[in-house]
């Protein structure tokens, strides 16, 4: 049996976490998200997930004597954090395990620790120069989608994040009554909330030093549409069915080991896009990957 399965950290998935992952990803995602692809439900919940395992890492080796700092996402790839364990510098990579019937073998242990690839999105190794001794850190978040309604979210097209003018004039109507939190850009270019109290079938106008509004969010499905209106972008309504709950429902976090840099990539092998991996499953995106087996279990740092 390879070290590394001797020697990873399982811990229980904490809702705190999962609450700290949904106000990262809206607090974050304006900007995140382009640099990811897929549908944006789906990127917005693996914004949950790599926060969740940072927070799992942080957690997990703060009592050592050295101290771990999360230095936030990596450029192009804001799955993966950038981390420091005392002076020296890498990335925790992780991987988002949503699919119950792998879920179910991971812990049962029914499967083979040589056959489970950690890997590694082909642009963190574009980002930047890395040093052969940087450190590489391996996470799996099990977790799916949250059955309650905790952050239901409906994403704006690109053209209502941004405009020239400092300040927007937006009317909100809803067909039932609804409580509704926006998320959009200030005058400055930071993120800013507002909540707004609809009536059923009453228009709520609201005039806000914002520059764009890019997500609604509620926390209990909406009855019927939801529409908005502004000068610029005139009417965008949305339907009773997209709202997605981009809340995760965490079983546990493996910390699954580490390596270095240069011994990443002289074993690395090259994924394409639509190859598989357990327990991955497909790659929507090109990656590397090397066994599981090859990682140093975190007690030997």
């Amino acid at each position: 049996m390879c070290r590394a399965f001797e020697g990873f950290i399982r811990q229980s998935c904490r809702d705190d976490w999962s609450d700290a992952g949904v106000n990262y990803a809206l607090q974050q995602g304006v900007w995140l998200l382009p640099h990811m692809n897929g549908p944006w439900g789906r990127r917005l919940r693996r914004l949950v997930a790599a926060k969740i395992a940072a927070l799992a890492w942080a957690h997990a080796l703060g009592g050592r004597s050295k101290r771990p700092q999360l230095l936030g996402e990596a450029r192009r790839v804001p799955v993966v954090t950038r981390v420091q364990w005392g002076k020296q510098h890498g990335w925790l990579v992780p991987a988002w395990i949503f699919q119950q019937e792998t879920h179910a073998a991971l812990c049962r242990g029914d499967f083979l620790p040589a056959r489970w690839q950690v890997t590694v999105p082909w642009l963190l190794r574009e980002t930047r120069p890395a040093r052969g001794e940087d450190l590489l850190f391996f996470a799996a978040v099990l977790a799916v989608e949250a059955t309650h309604p905790r952050a239901l979210v409906h994403w704006l097209p690109a053209r209502w994040h941004r405009s020239a003018a400092p300040q927007m004039t937006l009317t909100l109507k809803a067909e039932s009554a609804a409580r509704l939190v926006l998320h959009g850009l200030d005058a400055s270019g930071s993120a800013a909330q507002c909540t707004a109290i609809l009536r059923a079938g009453e228009a709520h106008r609201l005039t806000l030093p914002w520059q764009g509004v890019y997500a609604l969010e509620t926390r209990t499905w909406p009855h019927g549409r939801v529409g908005l209106r502004t000068a610029d972008h005139g009417v965008y309504v949305v339907s009773a069915a997209g709202w997605e709950n981009i809340a995760l429902k965490g079983e546990s976090v493996w910390l699954l080991g580490f390596t270095t840099w240069r011994q990443f990539w002289r074993q690395a092998r090259y994924l394409r896009r639509g190859a598989r991996s357990f327990p991955h499953g497909t790659h929507f995106s090109p990656a590397y990957g090397v066994p599981w087996c090859a990682l140093e279990p975190l007690g030997a740092l």
